[in-house]
């Protein structure tokens, strides 16, 4: 069997690849652009030259605690200059960094510390009493970071190799559609495909990046390097909730012109400021389905704003594929997901693992220079999810799950989960399916579909969120829904919201959105 045919160009990436890593290419960066600002923070700002040499000053400490090249080390930091400082020490120490949410409690480290082995983490003060329980000595950086020394919990240590684009740059959490917490262990050579030459973007020193994502979440990646290992200028959003009007002044004030959003918050921004994007080139947005109504909106309101739609699981560093749109008169009902970017490949395989012709439904494979080594500590998920090629075994996939069509042109479009279909009074659905029919209707502005099996039956819950100027009940919903799609496909219950809470990382926090206790529609 051939793999899918592949334009020669979405293989391609940054220069020597072999010999590059990201803390060589970032000094490199510095040295050609010293005097130019690398970080706008809230209290102050950094040039390359003075980056440089306080990751390294944060670097010779972290050798003197004694961390070793391959070593991962705890970054339980919120956004700040003092978080990349800090990232950039531990790359430079040949280490790799783990980023810890600093709203995190014990349990949730303890998992974290206890699976990567972590030894020595670099704390804010507010984490340093949340690692206490793991015999936390503090240190001080350069730039008075305080770092946390750990007596790991757990005698084995899951240490990877560092210092090159084969090694691991970090090692993040993700909870996937399980649940459980996963360490995939992000090679380096991900990231600088990801942001050295790019074929989805153009990156220079013009480039003004607003980091917004926490460090724990996979697209601070993109906002991160993608200034960083380009000339370019990062401007920190503030360690807060997020707010519209300051977001409006930080991008006016710095002259931001390169943002990524979550799907959420850039539909809740498309629909309500939109003015907000004015002075922007560059939109991206993903994490989720993108709505095109707000993507159309967007760029009938702003000729000359470039929108991209990201994709991509954390298992193949940020984005796997990418879709660049640049006029309203280019989007269709559907925002595709795109092709691979540059040092990528993608299959669309069915279950016996063979290529299904164009337009027909099959599952996301992906693989290249992108693709994490696996899960730290769980060799039996990673066997399930990493998977040996049947045409070459040497050459490993990451299975995502994600079902999707490609069309004749190369263009991805996503369908839904692969763990979306379900047995409902007798009948197999698919919850994508269910799950467009209500995002359809008019005045609803997201949908969350639960299932739940019990010794009564399952039950399918509806969870709707209406746009903000919309007023409808539950019945009312229901009542729409019913005339839209077959009774079995109807659900059960059905919740409906008018306004919803977000997380720190931008996405919708459905359970907190939903706590309320006003009675459901049934």
């Amino acid at each position: 069997m051939a793999a899918v045919p592949l334009d020669p160009s979405t293989l391609r990436w940054s220069g020597n690849a072999a010999s590059r890593s990201i803390d060589k290419t970032f000094r490199e960066v510095a040295a050609e652009h010293g005097a130019r600002t690398a970080i706008i923070g809230s209290d102050r700002n950094i040039t390359y030259a003075e980056l440089d040499a306080l990751s390294d000053r944060t670097a010779d400490l972290l050798g003197a605690l004694g961390v070793r090249p391959g070593e991962n080390v705890g970054l339980c930091l919120g956004r700040s200059a003092e978080a990349i400082i800090a990232m950039l020490g531990i790359l430079k120490s040949g280490a790799a960094y783990m980023p810890i949410d600093p709203s995190a409690r014990g349990a949730t480290i303890g998992h974290m510390v206890d699976m990567a082995g972590i030894r020595v983490a670099v704390a804010s003060s507010e984490a340093i009493h949340e690692l206490a329980d793991f015999g936390v000595e503090v240190a001080q950086v350069a730039s008075a970071l305080p770092v946390a020394i750990l007596r790991a919990r757990s005698s084995s240590s899951h240490s990877f190799k560092c210092g090159g684009n084969d090694g691991a740059a970090y090692l993040m959490f993700t909870s996937g559609t399980t649940g459980a917490p996963k360490g995939v262990r992000v090679p380096q050579g991900g990231v600088l495909r990801l942001v050295c030459n790019p074929d989805y973007i153009s990156l220079d020193p013009s480039r003004v990046i607003l980091q917004m994502a926490p460090l724990s979440f996979d697209a601070s990646t993109f906002e991160i390097w993608a200034a960083l290992l380009n000339g370019g200028t990062m401007v920190i959003y503030p360690e807060q909730p997020i707010d519209l009007g300051l977001l409006d002044h930080l991008i006016l004030s710095q002259r931001i012109n390169t943002m990524w959003l979550t799907a959420p918050l850039f539909h809740t921004v498309a629909r309500h400021r939109i003015k907000l994007f004015r002075t922007v080139d560059t939109v991206m947005s993903g994490g989720d389905i993108v709505d095109a109504r707000h993507v159309r909106r967007l760029l009938e309101t702003h000729p000359g704003i470039t929108f991209i739609n990201g994709y991509g699981p954390t298992e193949n560093t940020t984005f796997t594929c990418c879709h660049v749109v640049r006029t309203a008169a280019d989007i269709g009902a559907e925002v595709p997901i795109g092709k691979p970017i540059s040092g990528t490949r993608v299959w669309v395989l069915d279950e016996q693992m063979q290529e299904v012709p164009d337009d027909e439904v099959g599952e996301l494979y992906c693989g290249g220079a992108g693709l994490a080594a696996g899960y730290v500590g769980a060799p039996e998920l990673t066997a399930q999810r990493f998977v040996a090629a049947p045409w070459n075994p040497s050459d490993s996939l990451y299975r995502t799950g994600d079902f999707v069509t490609r069309r004749r042109d190369g263009v991805l479009m996503f369908v839904g989960r692969r763990d979306n279909e379900v047995k409902l009074r007798g009948h197999r659905i698919s919850l994508t399916a269910v799950r467009q029919v209500l995002a359809g209707i008019e005045g609803i502005e997201n949908v969350f579909l639960d299932f739940t099996r019990n010794v009564q039956g399952n039950r399918l819950t509806a969870r709707v969120i209406l746009e903000e100027e919309t007023s409808m009940t539950s019945s009312e919903v229901k009542a729409c829904a019913a005339e839209l799609m077959p009774v079995h496909q109807l659900p059960d219950v059905f919740e409906v919201r008018n306004r919803k809470v977000l997380k720190r990382n931008g996405k919708i926090d459905v359970e907190a959105t939903f706590a309320s206790t006003r009675t459901p529609i049934s």
